[in-house]
């Protein structure tokens, strides 16, 4: 209350009570009675502070690492260890804790964090330091356990299974007359305390994406665990009781043994393997991906899902017959499905068969499936056959759909560059830079197409000044340190050695292509295909440089 002077100050003290009721005293003595007793059973509340702190730590770590400030990214959560049932119950059993600390945003964070400083204090000096944090674990694992047994196929993650476990240590604290609380302290925190939970259980249920499980699970963990770990606020008789605290550590035990054994990946689900196929193939576990899949094919062989993910499987393997066997099969059972045709259109570039590819990429966009992405693979199969007028055009869909995909700027420079539209190529590459900073091959690119174009000097001032090349001991540093001039071409080769033969196989092959083309922007033209006939011959057909070396050959009348 504030007043403007002294005088209205005296005036509105004159209009106040001159006496106190027996009541108010009474109420206002026990308030004042029960805050002294608290602080002599635990002066400081130290384990909250730390809590909070720690799910924040937790929560910067992660965004460090693309969980997302707002938005989560679920597989980052995983890879943190959230709760993802089909992994946790594969006997990844310690993302029952690892969870309590992980939090979908910021919001999610800022309302636990601000629910468990805000009443963990009080509980925490109720209960006592250690016990208190027995209670917030305990709670905690009760809740993730609840979270998978209620559905075992969900990625939950968050502090409010713990959190509920210290409000309803709250309640069975302020229930139990022998504590000694006040009834008039008792019915401020109980009410406050029963408000939050209806609130938000109430709010849980009428709404998506709030994991009660965990609530409701860690609610009645931390009401048991309460009864049995509460003392008397009176230090003297509050003496820790190492039987009674071992005695609900075991029983709660129990009780998760004898629950957890009925969880587990239903072996008759095909959704939860394919579920933790998918969460395994964002790790790049794509062995234990396929093995998943392959049994989310064999309980429902009728599952188009399952073979369209197993066929993607397959192409980051490499094993492009068994990608597009899959996708077949993946098309026959759901002809509509767009992102079917996609892939099978990239399985089928990498093998050469363009035809099929364009005809897929063309399937995919009428299905409106994954368009940017379609019209860059089908340009790919036209570059392939030597049609870059129609290439070029793809390449234009693609950016149009995708404009900041600095990937697809690359590939309309390759074209360009092949079509001899030097000036069009150097454009592309550098637009592409703006969106992909430093990438090295398409330094390297932008400085071939300026040299090609004429201009040279230009080329290399921008060359000199450029950071791209990174760490020189590692590939592709070499090439730009020879097209700088800080090494020869016997430096360069010598470079691209590798104890690796897949590693040697390709490195020597890009080696041996851009000093091909280092010597054709120098007007040695024998030379140049001397080296090109090697890259044609050495080089992967997926490198870029194989395509090239074909492309300039031709070029060359070779």
């Amino acid at each position: 209350m504030w007043a403007a002077d002294e005088p209205e100050a005296a005036e509105l003290e004159a209009l106040l009570p001159q006496r106190q009721s027996e009541q108010f005293s009474r109420e206002r003595a026990d308030a004042i009675d029960f805050q002294m007793r608290l602080r002599a059973v635990t002066s400081k509340a130290y384990v909250t502070p730390t809590l909070v702190v720690l799910n924040v730590v937790v929560f910067l770590l992660m965004l460090l690492t693309g969980a997302g400030f707002m938005t989560p990214n679920g597989a980052i959560h995983v890879a943190w260890g959230s709760n993802f049932g089909p992994f946790t119950t594969s006997g990844q059993w310690w993302r029952l804790f690892t969870s309590t600390f992980i939090h979908f945003g910021f919001i999610h964070l800022l309302l636990n964090m601000w629910a468990l400083y805000e009443t963990g204090r009080v509980v925490e000096r109720l209960y006592g330091n250690f016990y208190y944090l027995v209670i917030y674990v305990l709670a905690g694992l009760a809740g993730s356990l609840a979270s998978v047994l209620w559905n075992p196929m969900v990625n939950s993650a968050g502090a409010s299974g713990a959190i509920f476990g210290v409000f309803g240590a709250m309640v069975s604290f302020m229930l139990d007359k022998r504590n000694q609380v006040p009834l008039s302290v008792m019915k401020e925190q109980r009410n406050g305390t029963y408000a939050f939970i209806a609130y938000s259980l109430f709010y849980g249920f009428s709404h998506a994406g709030i994991d009660n499980a965990a609530h409701l699970g860690g609610l009645a963990a931390g009401f048991l665990l309460g009864l049995a770990l509460a003392r008397p606020l009176d230090p003297a008789r509050r003496t820790k009781s190492w039987a009674r605290l071992g005695g609900s550590m075991a029983a709660l035990a129990v009780a998760a043994v004898l629950l957890a054994r009925p969880i587990g990946l239903e072996p008759h689900s095909a959704i939860g393997f394919l579920l933790r196929g998918e969460e395994r193939m964002k790790q790049r576990d794509s062995d234990n991906a396929i093995a998943d899949f392959n049994e989310a094919v064999r309980l429902d062989p009728k599952y188009a899902y399952a073979y369209l993910n197993r066929g993607k499987a397959w192409l980051i393997k490499g094993d492009y017959e068994r990608a597009i066997a899959d996708l077949n099969d993946a098309i026959k059972l759901d002809p509509k499905s767009g992102d079917s045709y996609v892939y099978r259109a990239v399985a089928g570039l990498f093998i050469g068969e363009y035809d099929r590819v364009i005809a897929d990429s063309g399937e995919a966009i009428s299905r409106n499936a994954k368009v940017g992405m379609a019209y860059n693979i089908r340009a790919g199969a036209w570059q392939a056959k030597g049609e870059f007028m129609r290439a070029i055009a793809d390449f234009n869909e693609a950016i149009r759909v995708e404009p900041k995909n600095g990937s697809f700027y690359y590939q309309r420079g390759l074209a360009n560059f092949y079509h001899a539209q030097y000036s069009s190529s150097a454009t592309d590459f550098a637009d592409g830079l703006l969106l992909k900073d430093a990438d090295a091959y398409m330094v390297i690119w932008r400085f071939l197409a300026l040299a090609r174009s004429g201009n040279a000097q230009t080329a290399r001032s921008e060359l000199a000044s450029s950071g791209a090349a990174g760490d020189r001991a590692k590939w592709p540093a070499p090439i730009i340190d020879f097209l700088r001039g800080k090494t020869d071409a016997n430096g360069l080769l010598a470079a691209a050695e590798n104890a690796d033969p897949k590693t040697r196989r390709g490195q020597v092959c890009e080696a041996e292509f851009y000093l091909a083309e280092s010597y054709l922007i120098d007007n040695r033209e024998r030379e140049a295909r001397e080296l090109l006939e090697h890259a044609k011959q050495g080089c992967p057909r997926d490198f870029t440089e194989y395509r090239g070396a074909v492309v300039e050959l031709k070029r060359l009348g070779g």
